[in-house]
């Protein structure tokens, strides 16, 4: 299991950061990384599971966004700072995914946590699905 904290923390810093960074870019690909994050976090958003509130970020950081020529967060229109968001999730999955297939935990997911959670399904299933 500390591996696969290991690959989150990592996955995070580098594939959400990535994405965080192209979503923040104000030419074409910029639009392209917020749009489909907007379609991700849409997605997240209408399967009901919890999301992030908006947070400002201190004056410091959004002149130094502006400085690099990238959008400014707290300036964001509800639409971008979604897609903001929802490129910092894709990109932090994409990378976990990748780096459980990489790193060789495949077998720790598939032969310890796999099993917990379908246990833990099923168990809810029979107490919980019938009150």
């Amino acid at each position: 299991v500390t591996s696969l904290a290991f690959n989150f923390a990592i996955s995070a810093l580098l594939g959400g950061g990535l994405l965080i960074y192209a979503s923040l870019r104000t030419d074409e690909i910029g639009q392209t990384v917020r749009s489909n994050g907007n379609n991700l976090y849409e997605a997240i958003k209408g399967a009901g599971l919890p999301v992030v509130p908006r947070l400002a970020v201190p004056g410091v950081v959004d002149e130094k966004l502006e400085e690099f020529n990238l959008m400014s967060i707290n300036d964001m229109e509800e639409e971008e700072y979604d897609g903001y968001s929802g490129a910092a999730v894709g990109g932090t999955l994409l990378f976990f995914v990748l780096s459980i297939f990489i790193s060789g935990t495949l077998d720790t997911v598939t032969d310890e946590i796999l099993p917990s959670i379908v246990t833990d399904l099923l168990v809810s299933a029979l107490i919980g699905g019938g009150a």
